[in-house]
């Protein structure tokens, strides 16, 4: 009796379990209206034979699902991921699927990219975003090579990457055949003090066995350097690459290049590992306040004076998955052991979400410029095994990602650009604007519509000539550029009546530039002028002074009645009325 009770309780489960992975599956199969039926027996399939969709330690890294799936909106109904499903946020640009779609289906062997559809340092629904990256690379297909290997057993981690790493073109397994990756970095609310999350990706076309992974994050703009290399990926001095410093109390006094690996299989997602770049006297003799050191430190060689030292990951400062059922792949499709698939298959896809904040790295927790992350490109590797110095074997990128974005802070007045006569005020703006950035307008000489000299936002109304400086960031603390703009206005040249003139006088001499304005002050008498293109007085001449903006205007011999004509006056701006 017990015995039954048991296997019932274990089928029970086990059929939820499938049927929750057939319904997310399906679910998602019909927000995007795919009409291939191999993938709805793929589905079927997975609901069949499937005992649980995710394994390991899924979960939601600041709203984005870590639960080895590429559409939002698939687990609840605010769940952001990598590609826009039926609701939340996709962190991908889509806007090129057509095209790289038709690569795909033609098995045609090319890398692209895309970056995230939202700038830098942008909130989105309540989250701070920095920045995202997808990445296609090369593959070992039938008749073609992938071109971005590492030459034979030349690369390791812990090596010096300009003078020890060597590319080459050559075939790789298939469990360390890197397909697609995907990164993300994100803050878990709107300000640089909400906690801040790593989420990575990375499928490889074959989806046997383990396959272990790497991502890092360097500071310097690593690079390949077209012979064979790479260049830039940081100071020889220092094992090639940026070092994180310590204060004597152990406090982080800057940040250096980062070290994310993991491995995953068909049913799980182990060793993750989070390490960052120090010397060695560092990590055997600096206590870190915000965190603890693991037990391994590699570099180059048997005793190396800089390396990677891991550091010990605190319960819930990581959430990861492995596909252990099929997941749909991106919008355009993928490779799978050399064959076009809609689908990544059980056990080729992973997910690892680290909190940089939690586990104490977090750069704002170092930096004079808390927000910015001070990385600037990601490289994606795989390696032959569990060790951290096994040989590696395939690799993509270096891809931008991160950096601190300078916010354009040209400033665009209002047409025509000055002040008319009569007018009153004019508008301020970015000439480029950049969403969420925080603007500042200030000036000396000038005034604001409120009467101060000083306005927060993006658009600013103005009252008065003068000096206007424009200081913007992609978000309040971030690094900070400007740029000033001189407003000027337009001299208005008012009417004149030089009255009664008796006839055959001599003329009348009248200043014809005392009633006329200027806001900004600075009329240039040199400037008056009647030249031929304005109205000339037809009965009569006149002598101009502009010296002193004296006009002198001597009628006609005999002529009797009314006369007028037209002068202009300029500032020295070159503005005119």
């Amino acid at each position: 009796m017990n015995t039954n009770c048991i296997l019932t309780k274990g089928f029970i489960a086990s059929f939820k379990k499938s049927l929750g992975a057939f319904l997310n599956l399906l679910f998602i199969y019909s927000f995007r209206t795919l009409k291939d039926k191999s993938i709805i027996y793929l589905i079927l399939l997975c609901f069949a034979s499937s005992t649980a969709l995710f394994a390991q330690n899924p979960g939601q890294a600041s709203n984005f699902s870590v639960k080895a799936e590429l559409y939002s909106g698939a687990f609840n109904s605010i769940s952001d991921d990598w590609f826009q499903g039926p609701s939340g946020i996709g962190n991908i640009d889509e806007s090129q699927t057509a095209f790289w779609r038709a690569i795909t289906n033609g098995q045609t062997n090319q890398i692209f990219s895309a970056r995230s559809p939202y700038a830098q340092y942008e909130v989105v629904n309540g989250y701070l975003l920095y920045d995202a990256v997808y990445a296609r690379d090369y593959v070992s297909l039938s008749g073609s090579k992938d071109k971005t290997t590492f030459t034979g057993s030349s690369g390791k981690n812990g090596d010096n990457p300009s003078t020890s790493w060597f590319v080459e073109e050559g075939s790789v397994t298939s469990s360390v055949d890197i397909v697609d990756s995907y990164a993300h970095l994100r803050r878990e609310g709107t300000t640089i003090n909400d906690d801040l999350w790593l989420i990575t990706a990375l499928a490889t076309t074959g989806n046997t066995g383990t396959h272990y992974v790497d991502f890092e994050l360097y500071a310097e703009p690593f690079e390949e350097d077209g012979s064979g290399g790479f260049q830039n990926s940081g100071p020889n001095s220092t094992g090639g690459h940026t070092v994180w410093t310590f204060d004597g109390a152990g406090n982080l006094t800057s940040s250096g290049d980062l070290y994310l690996g993991f491995a995953y299989s068909g049913t799980d997602v182990a060793g993750v590992d989070v390490r960052i770049w120090v010397s060695k006297n560092d990590y055997k003799n600096i206590t870190p306040v915000k965190f603890n050191w693991g037990s391994e430190f590699d570099g180059a060689g048997n005793d190396p004076d800089y390396g990677y030292a891991s550091i010990i990951i605190p319960v819930g400062a990581k959430f990861d998955s492995a596909n252990s059922n099929n997941v749909i792949g991106p919008p355009w499709k993928t490779f799978s052991n050399s064959n076009v698939s809609s689908v990544y298959e059980s056990g080729a896809f992973a997910e690892v979400g680290i909190n940089l904040s939690v586990i104490g790295i977090d750069p704002s927790l170092n930096s004079n410029n808390p927000c910015d992350a001070p990385f600037s490109k990601i490289f994606v590797k795989s390696r032959s095994s569990a060790s951290f110095n096994s040989t590696l074997k395939d690799f993509q990128g270096p891809y931008y990602f991160l950096g601190s974005p300078i916010v354009d802070t040209t400033i665009k007045v209002s047409d025509p650009g000055y002040f008319l006569c009569g007018e009153d005020t004019k508008m301020l703006s970015p000439l480029n604007p950049y969403p969420g950035a925080y603007y500042v307008y200030t000036t000396t000489d000038g005034e604001f519509a409120d009467g101060s000299q000083e306005y927060i936002g993006e658009n600013a109304i103005i009252t008065k000539p003068g000096t206007y400086r424009l200081t913007a960031s992609p978000l309040l603390g971030c690094t900070e550029s400007f740029s000033e703009e001189t407003v000027f206005a337009q001299p208005c040249a008012e009417d004149d009546d030089f009255g009664e003139i008796i006839e055959n006088s001599p003329g009348i001499k009248v200043k014809v530039t005392l009633n006329d304005t200027d806001r900004d002050d600075d009329i240039d008498n040199q400037t008056l002028n009647n030249n031929n293109t304005l109205l000339q007085p037809a009965n009569g001449t006149l002598i101009i002074n502009p010296n002193n903006g004296d006009i002198t205007y001597i009628p006609n011999p005999d002529y009797y009645g009314p006369d007028s004509f037209v002068y202009q006056i300029c500032d020295d701006q070159g503005l005119c009325d």
